[in-house]
């Protein structure tokens, strides 16, 4: 009996299968709309992010779409992050097309991304890093 119960919880248990190498780009172009929003949101009204000659992104806002596609899109839904290291290597402008990636590098039970911020008008590398994630599992 015992052995049943348990091949029918491990028949209800279904983990998200994801292939190592799997990637997802976004790009998008913000505005000082954008940043008076996030600054809002966030508090962080520092003067270099609302200055009216050349503010400069929110380096957290530009984290927060990193996070955004992997919880949506690379691994996608239920994927959790359980660490996060980032490094700042130049600051991103307003009105220039920038373009997230994000690349599943192991899937093993800790799922580990590799996560770039790109001025694509410009072709510099804006942030990179890397992160680890809990693979979505679920209930039937």
């Amino acid at each position: 009996m015992m052995r049943h119960t348990l091949g029918r919880l491990h028949q209800s248990v279904k983990v998200l299968l994801v292939r190592q190498s799997s990637s997802f780009t976004l790009t998008r172009v913000f505005t000082p709309v954008d940043l008076k929003r996030y600054a809002d949101l966030s508090g962080d009204c520092n003067p270099i992010h609302l200055d009216d000659d050349n503010p400069i992104v929110h380096g957290t806002f530009l984290l927060g779409v990193i996070s955004g596609i992997m919880g949506t899109k690379c691994p996608g839904p239920g994927s959790r992050v359980i660490s996060l290291r980032s490094e700042f290597l130049r600051p991103c402008l307003l009105h220039r097309e920038i373009e997230f990636r994000v690349e599943i590098t192991s899937s093993r039970k800790i799922l580990e991304c590799q996560f770039n911020v790109s001025d694509k008008s410009h072709g510099d590398i804006l942030v990179r890093g890397e992160a680890k994630l809990r693979r979505k599992t679920t209930l039937n």
